[in-house]
């Protein structure tokens, strides 16, 4: 972290010196940024949902979880976009339920489709 700021005052004060104007780029950056946002937008919830399950691993293959849309077995496996469960349930045992990692509150949709 110290080394990119130390890099971005470097850089400002090069500007500085060969009369450049800061105003432009900063603002190039800005609109950058702002246009990888909004191409992110849908894969920015996943990846940091994953990198929580990777970091915290809240749940592990073969844990036996119950959801709040009432769905509950035994976790089949975790993968960087979803966690598929072993749907455990009278009528539909051995069904596989796929759970999104960014909405988590959404009803989860059958593996099959």
């Amino acid at each position: 972290m110290l080394a990119g700021a130390t890099g971005l005052l470097t850089v400002l004060a090069l500007f500085d010196i060969w009369d450049v104007l800061r105003l432009p780029i900063v603002v190039a950056l800005i609109l950058a940024t702002a246009l990888a946002a909004a191409a992110l937008r849908d894969v920015l919830p996943t990846a940091i949902a994953s990198f929580h399950m990777a970091a915290f691993r809240p749940v592990e293959v073969r844990d036996y979880i119950k959801l709040d849309t009432g769905h509950q077995g035994t976790v089949e496996s975790i993968t960087w976009r979803e966690v598929l469960l072993l749907y455990l349930a009278l009528t539909h045992e051995g069904n596989v339920v796929r759970i999104e990692r960014d909405e988590p509150s959404r009803e989860p949709a059958p593996a099959g489709d």
